[in-house]
């Protein structure tokens, strides 16, 4: 008996056939069910085929899309349609043998049916135009109507949220969470406030570039690409969360934005060795920042970061705990533990980060390593007061060494020891280093790298020679 898409049944395995057609079962049936696109309806249509075996479940599919497509050409005739032409999905100009003149034919999801009107035009040219100007008022005074709660935008957004503070914390990092539900709910220009109540199946590709237009339109300055890449993701996010409960039919394509690859802002070696002269100089002079004393805390931190390519961030290197740590003899390293931004990894080190960890342990707080104790700053109870006095102290101490900007006018921050770290590493193996390994201890990817690091990375005097060498005569 064939069904449609109300029917929410889970799916454990899917063969696609061909456009509109696909194979899937679910749940503990044994047999395999077809899944067809019904134009006319606008709407999924389903069917037990009653076969285990793949090929003749193939047919019966395909011989099931053969009858809808039947109906349609019978449904046409009887309504007598000499001429349809469709302009998208979902909207078409068509002619009645009875009429000479054109009529637009809409989908209205929220009532699961089509309005007819006449466009009043004999040239099929200015009949689609007088049919845009129809679907334009239809959704400018939203005759929709008010659209059922399980076909509103608000309702996978508000999943969405559900879903992914259920998963923070537990498979991934609290962060993780956060930062959609910011983007989401935003007073004034969140994703939430522009698509609303609005019918989710009508969302289209157009849409979501009229959002990322509307947040460039509320600015001075327009939004970074990386940014409106943020927003475009969580809005497509929203729209896979209905397109899984079958209610929509598929996901619109999310609009090209672009990227624009910069080098990040890092040091040189040189620069990277005034910034720790200068530390050491402020922490011997005694200096404070905003009340709280500049220390030789700093300074390892600093070489700690470099030497990890952690993230100078509260969940990641202000998270961690000295049982986040194991020290390793084959080959001199630590294993770092991290629940950080892409969730849990197992993060390496330098035989560097070994020397440095030891020195924090032994000379800086050798009364705080107890396994819960915080390896930096464990005085502060509260991470967040940890990572803004270490970013004051760090700007601080990058005015009084003129490193605040680097050559091509981009800020510093913590972050640039990532950057440099990375860099160095990529420098110093000579090419040796397997991208993948420090990608994945690093907790990000082998594009990143590529896109970031080595595309922007200097050339050291081997790599040159090996670029001026003539080969051996």
């Amino acid at each position: 008996m064939a069904g449609d898409a109300d029917d929410k049944s889970i799916e454990n395995a899917t063969k696609h056939i061909r456009r509109g057609i696909t194979l899937f079962k679910r749940g503990k049936s044994r047999f395999w069910y077809a899944r067809v696109y019904d134009a006319r309806e606008n709407r999924i249509r389903t069917k037990s085929t009653q076969t285990t075996i793949e090929r003749e479940a193939r047919g019966v599919a395909i011989a099931f899309a053969n009858e809808i497509a039947d109906a349609a050409e019978t449904s046409k005739r009887k309504q007598g349609i000499s001429a349809l032409r469709e302009v998208r999905k979902g909207f078409a100009i068509f002619q009645k043998d009875s009429s000479p003149y054109w009529y637009a034919r809409i989908w209205i999801p929220s009532q699961k049916k089509y309005l007819i009107r006449s466009t009043k035009e004999k040239s099929r040219v200015e009949a689609l135009a007088s049919a845009e100007e129809i679907l334009q008022s239809l959704n400018e005074n939203q005759m929709s109507v008010k659209v059922p709660r399980s076909r509103s935008f608000s309702k996978y957004a508000d999943e969405l949220i559900k879903e992914q503070r259920r998963m923070a914390g537990e498979k991934r990092n609290p962060r993780f969470s956060r930062d959609d539900e910011k983007l989401i709910l935003r007073k004034g220009d969140g994703i939430w406030e522009f698509f609303g109540e609005r019918d989710i199946g009508s969302v289209s590709t157009a849409d979501i570039r009229d959002y990322l237009n509307f947040l460039d339109d509320a600015r001075e300055k327009p939004l970074a690409l990386s940014t409106k890449n943020k927003h475009a993701i969580v809005i497509r996010k929203i729209l896979k969360l209905a397109y899984d409960a079958r209610e929509i039919d598929n996901v619109p394509p999310s609009p090209k934005i672009g990227t624009k690859d910069s080098p990040r802002a890092s040091f040189t070696d040189a620069e990277y060795k005034l910034l720790l002269k200068t530390i050491r100089e402020e922490a011997e002079r005694g200096v404070s920042v905003r009340g709280v004393p500049l220390t030789r805390e700093l300074y390892y931190f600093v070489r700690f970061l470099v030497h990890t390519w952690m993230r100078p961030i509260e969940s990641e290197i202000f998270a961690l705990k000295h049982k986040d740590i194991e020290v390793r003899n084959e080959p001199n390293s630590l294993v770092l533990h991290i629940y950080g931004k892409t969730g849990y990894r197992q993060g390496s080190s330098t035989k560097f980060g070994v020397k440095f960890y030891e020195h924090m342990r032994e000379k800086i707080h050798p009364t705080q390593r107890a396994d819960d104790d915080y390896v930096f700053f464990p005085d502060y109870k509260n991470r967040s007061t940890a990572l803004r006095n270490v970013n004051r102290q760090f700007n601080h101490i990058l005015d009084v060494a003129g490193l605040k900007m680097t050559r091509d006018g981009q800020p510093r921050s913590p972050y640039s020891l990532r950057h440099y770290g990375l860099s160095l590493r990529l420098r110093r193996s000579q090419g040796e280093v397997n991208t993948f390994l420090l990608a994945k201890s690093a907790g990000t990817s082998v594009d990143q790298l590529e896109r970031f690091y080595l595309r922007f990375m200097e050339m050291t005097p081997e790599q040159v020679r090996n670029l001026q060498s003539m080969g051996k005569s």
